[in-house]
Protein backbone atom coordinates (compact mmCIF):
# COMPACT_ATOMS: atom_id res chain seq x y z
CA UNK A 1 0.00 0.00 0.00
CA UNK A 2 2.85 2.33 0.71
CA UNK A 3 4.24 2.31 -2.44
CA UNK A 4 0.98 2.65 -4.32
CA UNK A 5 0.88 5.46 -2.24
CA UNK A 6 4.09 6.56 -3.19
CA UNK A 7 3.09 6.34 -6.88
CA UNK A 8 0.09 8.58 -6.27
CA UNK A 9 2.21 11.27 -4.89
CA UNK A 10 4.55 11.31 -7.87
CA UNK A 11 1.27 11.56 -10.12
CA UNK A 12 0.22 14.91 -8.88
CA UNK A 13 3.75 15.98 -8.07
CA UNK A 14 3.82 19.66 -5.94
CA UNK A 15 5.93 20.98 -7.75
CA UNK A 16 3.80 22.57 -10.31
CA UNK A 17 1.52 23.61 -7.23
CA UNK A 18 2.50 27.58 -5.56
CA UNK A 19 3.64 26.75 -2.36
CA UNK A 20 5.44 29.07 0.19
CA UNK A 21 7.87 28.02 2.54
CA UNK A 22 7.69 29.60 5.76
CA UNK A 23 11.00 31.08 7.82
CA UNK A 24 12.10 28.77 9.54
CA UNK A 25 12.34 31.36 12.84
CA UNK A 26 8.21 31.18 12.11
CA UNK A 27 7.73 27.82 12.45
CA UNK A 28 5.99 25.82 14.86
CA UNK A 29 8.11 24.22 17.16
CA UNK A 30 5.24 22.45 18.20
CA UNK A 31 4.05 21.75 14.78
CA UNK A 32 7.40 20.19 13.49
CA UNK A 33 7.47 18.11 16.61
CA UNK A 34 4.30 16.75 15.82
CA UNK A 35 5.41 16.21 11.86
CA UNK A 36 8.51 14.20 12.67
CA UNK A 37 7.47 11.86 15.64
CA UNK A 38 5.46 8.48 15.42
CA UNK A 39 4.92 5.84 17.23
CA UNK A 40 5.51 2.25 15.70
CA UNK A 41 2.53 0.59 14.65
CA UNK A 42 2.14 -3.02 16.12
CA UNK A 43 3.14 -2.43 19.06
CA UNK A 44 0.37 -3.22 21.25
CA UNK A 45 -0.42 -2.31 24.80
CA UNK A 46 2.72 -4.26 26.38
CA UNK A 47 4.72 -2.46 24.37
CA UNK A 48 5.67 1.14 23.39
CA UNK A 49 8.05 2.68 20.94
CA UNK A 50 8.55 5.84 19.33
CA UNK A 51 10.93 7.64 16.73
CA UNK A 52 11.78 10.89 16.13
CA UNK A 53 13.52 12.20 12.94
CA UNK A 54 15.35 15.18 13.30
CA UNK A 55 16.50 17.04 10.26
CA UNK A 56 18.30 20.12 9.98
CA UNK A 57 15.18 22.68 9.63
CA UNK A 58 14.15 21.48 13.04
CA UNK A 59 17.11 22.52 14.49
CA UNK A 60 17.76 25.89 12.74
CA UNK A 61 13.59 26.56 13.78
CA UNK A 62 14.66 25.78 17.46
CA UNK A 63 18.23 27.83 17.62
CA UNK A 64 17.17 30.83 15.72
CA UNK A 65 14.58 31.65 18.24
CA UNK A 66 16.81 31.37 21.47
CA UNK A 67 17.83 33.88 23.31
CA UNK A 68 20.27 32.24 24.98
CA UNK A 69 22.71 31.23 22.03
CA UNK A 70 25.18 33.56 20.75
CA UNK A 71 24.56 34.25 17.10
CA UNK A 72 28.67 33.13 16.49
CA UNK A 73 27.45 29.96 18.54
CA UNK A 74 24.32 29.32 16.40
CA UNK A 75 26.60 29.64 13.29
CA UNK A 76 28.38 27.40 14.89
CA UNK A 77 26.21 24.44 15.41
CA UNK A 78 24.07 24.98 12.66
CA UNK A 79 27.48 24.51 9.84
CA UNK A 80 27.66 21.46 11.79
CA UNK A 81 24.60 19.81 11.71
CA UNK A 82 23.21 20.95 8.34
CA UNK A 83 25.35 18.11 7.21
CA UNK A 84 23.27 15.55 8.69
CA UNK A 85 19.41 14.05 9.96
CA UNK A 86 19.46 12.31 13.18
CA UNK A 87 16.91 9.48 13.99
CA UNK A 88 16.07 8.78 17.79
CA UNK A 89 14.51 5.78 18.98
CA UNK A 90 13.15 4.38 22.48
CA UNK A 91 11.66 1.02 22.89
CA UNK A 92 10.47 -0.58 25.81
CA UNK A 93 8.52 -3.75 27.38
CA UNK A 94 5.85 -2.62 29.42
CA UNK A 95 5.49 -5.40 32.36
CA UNK A 96 1.53 -6.24 33.81
CA UNK A 97 2.45 -3.87 36.55
CA UNK A 98 3.36 -1.10 34.38
CA UNK A 99 7.05 -1.34 34.66
CA UNK A 100 9.19 -0.46 31.61
CA UNK A 101 12.14 -2.66 30.31
CA UNK A 102 13.62 -0.51 27.85
CA UNK A 103 15.91 -1.75 24.86
CA UNK A 104 19.43 -1.16 24.39
CA UNK A 105 21.14 0.28 21.81
CA UNK A 106 22.58 -3.09 20.91
CA UNK A 107 19.51 -4.63 20.65
CA UNK A 108 17.83 -1.69 18.83
CA UNK A 109 20.92 -1.31 16.38
CA UNK A 110 20.58 -5.49 15.17
CA UNK A 111 17.02 -4.93 14.57
CA UNK A 112 16.36 -1.14 13.03
CA UNK A 113 16.29 -0.61 9.18
CA UNK A 114 15.81 2.72 7.70
CA UNK A 115 14.42 3.29 4.21
CA UNK A 116 13.64 6.73 2.29
CA UNK A 117 11.50 6.52 -1.11
CA UNK A 118 11.57 9.87 -3.04
CA UNK A 119 8.39 9.90 -5.14
CA UNK A 120 9.01 8.39 -8.43
CA UNK A 121 12.34 6.66 -7.53
CA UNK A 122 12.94 3.57 -5.74
CA UNK A 123 13.15 2.75 -2.35
CA UNK A 124 17.11 3.37 -0.37
CA UNK A 125 18.54 1.74 2.15
CA UNK A 126 20.07 4.32 4.19
CA UNK A 127 22.94 3.42 7.26
CA UNK A 128 23.89 5.34 9.90
CA UNK A 129 27.08 7.05 9.28
CA UNK A 130 29.94 5.18 11.44
CA UNK A 131 32.61 8.62 10.68
CA UNK A 132 30.60 11.31 12.60
CA UNK A 133 32.26 14.63 12.93
CA UNK A 134 33.75 15.04 16.81
CA UNK A 135 31.62 18.07 16.83
CA UNK A 136 28.37 16.41 15.69
CA UNK A 137 28.94 13.81 18.44
CA UNK A 138 29.58 16.21 21.48
CA UNK A 139 26.02 18.01 20.61
CA UNK A 140 23.93 15.05 20.55
CA UNK A 141 26.12 13.97 23.64
CA UNK A 142 24.39 17.33 24.93
CA UNK A 143 20.95 16.71 23.40
CA UNK A 144 20.45 12.91 25.20
CA UNK A 145 20.40 15.39 29.11
CA UNK A 146 17.58 17.48 27.34
CA UNK A 147 15.28 14.71 26.40
CA UNK A 148 15.84 13.26 30.06
CA UNK A 149 14.89 16.40 31.93
CA UNK A 150 11.93 16.85 29.96
CA UNK A 151 10.64 12.74 29.53
CA UNK A 152 12.39 11.25 32.40
CA UNK A 153 13.18 8.01 31.80
CA UNK A 154 11.52 7.27 27.98
CA UNK A 155 14.07 10.42 26.91
CA UNK A 156 17.02 9.26 28.56
CA UNK A 157 16.44 5.43 27.18
CA UNK A 158 15.92 7.13 23.21
CA UNK A 159 19.12 6.07 21.37
CA UNK A 160 20.55 8.55 18.66
CA UNK A 161 21.67 7.27 15.00
CA UNK A 162 23.13 10.24 13.06
CA UNK A 163 22.73 9.92 8.95
CA UNK A 164 24.80 11.93 6.74
CA UNK A 165 22.35 14.26 4.37
CA UNK A 166 24.04 15.33 1.48
CA UNK A 167 25.93 12.96 -1.13
CA UNK A 168 29.26 13.29 -2.76
CA UNK A 169 27.68 16.00 -5.17
CA UNK A 170 26.16 17.80 -2.07
CA UNK A 171 22.95 17.08 -2.88
CA UNK A 172 20.20 16.33 0.00
CA UNK A 173 18.82 13.35 0.80
CA UNK A 174 16.32 13.43 3.19
CA UNK A 175 14.97 16.36 1.55
CA UNK A 176 11.74 17.25 4.44
CA UNK A 177 10.08 20.07 1.42
CA UNK A 178 9.90 17.54 -1.19
CA UNK A 179 7.71 14.24 -1.58
CA UNK A 180 8.83 11.29 -0.44
CA UNK A 181 8.74 8.53 2.52
CA UNK A 182 10.79 7.92 5.71
CA UNK A 183 9.70 4.69 6.65
CA UNK A 184 11.49 2.94 10.22
CA UNK A 185 11.47 -0.67 11.33
CA UNK A 186 12.26 -1.90 14.88
CA UNK A 187 11.72 -5.60 15.47
CA UNK A 188 10.28 -6.69 19.41
CA UNK A 189 12.15 -9.06 21.37
CA UNK A 190 9.76 -11.65 20.20
CA UNK A 191 11.17 -10.57 16.69
CA UNK A 192 7.58 -8.91 15.55
CA UNK A 193 8.25 -5.76 13.58
CA UNK A 194 7.09 -2.61 13.59
CA UNK A 195 7.17 0.30 11.59
CA UNK A 196 7.19 3.89 11.90
CA UNK A 197 6.43 6.28 9.19
CA UNK A 198 7.29 9.99 8.09
CA UNK A 199 5.46 11.39 4.68
CA UNK A 200 7.18 14.34 2.98
CA UNK A 201 6.52 17.42 2.33
CA UNK A 202 6.34 18.41 6.46
CA UNK A 203 3.40 20.35 6.64
CA UNK A 204 4.78 22.43 9.20
CA UNK A 205 7.08 23.90 6.77
CA UNK A 206 5.07 25.44 4.98
CA UNK A 207 2.50 28.97 5.36
CA UNK A 208 -1.13 27.24 4.82
CA UNK A 209 -3.27 27.66 1.80
CA UNK A 210 -7.10 28.11 2.55
CA UNK A 211 -10.08 26.09 1.20
CA UNK A 212 -13.02 28.06 -0.11
CA UNK A 213 -14.69 27.17 3.36
CA UNK A 214 -12.26 28.63 5.45
CA UNK A 215 -10.02 24.98 6.61
CA UNK A 216 -6.32 25.50 6.02
CA UNK A 217 -4.93 22.46 3.31
CA UNK A 218 -2.53 20.38 3.56
CA UNK A 219 1.12 20.92 1.94
CA UNK A 220 -0.19 17.50 0.39
CA UNK A 221 -3.23 18.50 -1.03
CA UNK A 222 -4.00 19.46 -4.55
CA UNK A 223 -7.80 19.85 -4.08
CA UNK A 224 -9.45 20.97 -1.25
CA UNK A 225 -11.50 18.03 0.09
CA UNK A 226 -14.37 19.68 0.51
CA UNK A 227 -15.26 21.46 -2.44
CA UNK A 228 -13.37 19.81 -4.66
CA UNK A 229 -11.62 22.73 -5.99
CA UNK A 230 -8.10 22.83 -7.15
CA UNK A 231 -6.20 24.87 -4.66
Amino acid sequence: MRKVLMVVLACFSLQGVALERKELSAVSINEITADTQAQFEGAGDSHVAFSWWVPYEYWKSVLTRDPNITQAMKKQMLSVLIDYSVIAVVQADISPLGAFNFYSREEMTKSMRVTYTAAGAEEVILKPDLNVDQEMQLLMAQFGPILKAAMGQMGANFHFYIYRDVDGKGKRLLDPYATGNLEVTVKTREGIPLNASFDTPLNSLFVPRVCPNGELAHVSWNYCPWSGKKL
